[in-house]
C-alpha cells in the first residue's frame, strides 16, 4: 500500500485523495456499465468490484492511520501546553 517511513503527512493525504477519487470513478464506471443497453459485462463488473473493494479497504486503513497521527499530535500539543506553558 505505502511505506509510512518514506511518506510525509501531506503525501499520505494526497494518496488518500487519489484513492477516494478513484473510488468515485469506479462507482461511476460500474453505473455506466449497468446502464449499457446490451447489458453489463460480467468480467468488467467483476474487475471493477474487486478494485473497488481493495481501494475501499486501503482507504479505510489510510484514514485510520491519519486519525491516529492527528490524535497523537493533539496529545503531544496538550502535554506541551501542560508542562511548559502551565496551561490545562
Amino acid at each position: 500500500m505505502y511505506s509510512r517511513s518514506q511518506t510525509t503527512p501531506t503525501q499520505r493525504l494526497q494518496n488518500l485523495e487519489k484513492r477516494t477519487t478513484r473510488l468515485a470513478e469506479l462507482a461511476y464506471e460500474v453505473m455506466e456499465e449497468m446502464a449499457n443497453p446490451s447489458g453489463p459485462t460480467h468480467d468488467l463488473l467483476s474487475s471493477h468490484f474487486s478494485d473497488f473493494k481493495q481501494l475501499a479497504q486501503d482507504t479505510k486503513k489510510l484514514k485510520a492511520y491519519t486519525s491516529i497521527v492527528r490524535l497523537r499530535s493533539a496529545a503531544i500539543f496538550q502535554e506541551y501546553q501542560t508542562r511548559f506553558l502551565g496551561r490545562n
